[in-house]
């Protein structure tokens, strides 16, 4: 040990060995190992990598128990701050599944707060603690659950949020990560591995969808590709109702098509002379529930039923109507006429949908109601006709809308 061998005010106890200083102890109190200029009250340097260990000795060692602690105290009794108001401990754990205990098993805890007279294993002063069995971090609790835990916690949690921009500058996503949108104001999440994957809304900037309607008359009978305006939710079928003159198509009947997926493919041409129409419905929030469908308007409301299955009216028949259902009457030539009795208490706003396919004059019951304005039943005198009726109200009762 040799003191104060630069005969300077700064150095005071200096330990060699073998000429090579040790730890040096200057006279503000800094304490340096592996160098001569400690900057903070302990300082250690090395050439190569610089480590702090704190052993525990006891070879036997139950559950829970405390093997070693860095804390932070603090002086300033003007607010009751004196003592213990950081620590960051670690406490022995099981192996897996193995029933002893080892140095290599051990649970870090953080703890924040006014620390002095409380228990170490004190669960309501952990700030976080990280589980050495299972790799499990709790934030408000200390036994975490799943890999990221946020325990009772009520307020909210805070995702990276950026534009588009800041999205494409992620250079390798992968399936499972989550953002907020700020361009598009919504959450998005990444499906898929690497470029081959892509990101989709999760919702949260008002779950919406948007339905674009498509007409197309034929003119021959070779059509198999018809245009859909819009390119629907996910490349699929799925988002895609089709109808000829009114009369609901089955997705196994055609598929999307076209570069940019705008377009379906009839697996067999249409008949000429027959209406097509499509309704696409895009930009559909996936995971989140909607309660607003954009159509164009700007007082939609309700629940909105885009796929309805149809029911077929045969010869003869007389069946009660229901509300936002689609009637097919198939009977043709020297059959017999059928009856379609509509509701007999409809709510404002209440759809019907009909196709008279099979050409006879068949016949809508008003129930005691009116049909446009007509305290009568309607008769469909047109071969062929397909179109949509809605209550209006008592006044005029069922109004013919157009064609569907």
């Amino acid at each position: 040990m040799r003191y104060n061998t630069l005969g300077t005010a700064t150095d005071t106890h200096r330990f060699q060995y073998n000429g090579v200083t040790q730890l040096n102890i200057k006279n503000s109190g800094n304490v340096g190992i592996g160098t001569t200029s400690p900057g903070a009250k302990l300082d250690v340097s090395s050439s190569s990598t610089s480590v702090i260990r704190l052993s525990n000795s006891d070879t036997v060692l139950t559950e829970g128990q405390k093997t070693g602690s860095i804390e932070f105290s603090q002086s300033d009794s003007s607010g009751n701050g004196t003592g213990v108001t950081g620590r960051i401990s670690m406490f022995s754990a099981k192996n897996g599944s193995n029933p002893n205990y080892y140095g290599n098993a051990a649970d870090m805890i953080f703890q924040v707060g006014a620390l002095n007279g409380w228990a170490d294993d004190n669960a309501t002063l952990d700030a976080l603690i990280i589980k050495n069995g299972s790799g499990r971090v709790g934030i408000g609790t200390d036994q975490p659950e799943v890999s990221l835990d946020l325990g009772n916690n009520t307020d909210a949690i805070q995702l990276p949020a950026g534009d588009n921009t800041a999205r494409a500058a992620i250079s390798n996503p992968f399936g499972g990560m989550i953002r907020y949108n700020t361009t598009d104001d919504q959450f998005e999440g990444y499906s898929g591995v690497g470029a081959a994957g892509s990101w989709g809304a999760l919702g949260g900037g008002g779950a919406s969808a948007t339905i674009t309607s498509n007409q197309t008359t034929t003119s021959n009978a070779t059509t198999t590709v018809f245009l859909l305006g819009a390119t629907p939710n996910g490349n699929s079928v799925n988002f895609v109702d089709v109808f000829i003159d009114g009369v609901y198509q089955e997705t196994t009947t055609y598929s999307v098509s076209g570069a940019s997926f705008d377009e379906i493919t009839f697996n067999s041409p249409v008949p000429s002379g027959v209406t097509v129409e499509t309704k696409t419905t895009a930009d559909y929030n996936v995971g989140a529930a909607v309660d607003t469908v954009s159509l164009g308007q700007s007082n939609t409301t309700g629940n909105v039923d885009l796929r309805i299955a149809p029911l077929e009216v045969t010869s003869g028949q007389t069946i009660p109507g229901n509300a936002n259902s689609l009637y097919i009457f198939t009977a043709t030539g020297a059959q017999s006429i059928a009856t379609v009795t509509l509701p007999g208490s409809p709510t404002l706003g209440d759809s019907i949908k009909i196709s008279n396919l099979g050409g006879l004059a068949n016949v809508l019951g008003a129930n005691g109601n009116k049909i446009m304005g007509v305290a009568a039943d309607l008769t469909i005198n047109t071969p062929t006709a397909a179109f949509e009726i809605i209550w209006s109200g008592s006044n005029n009762g069922w109004i013919i809308i157009g064609n569907v």
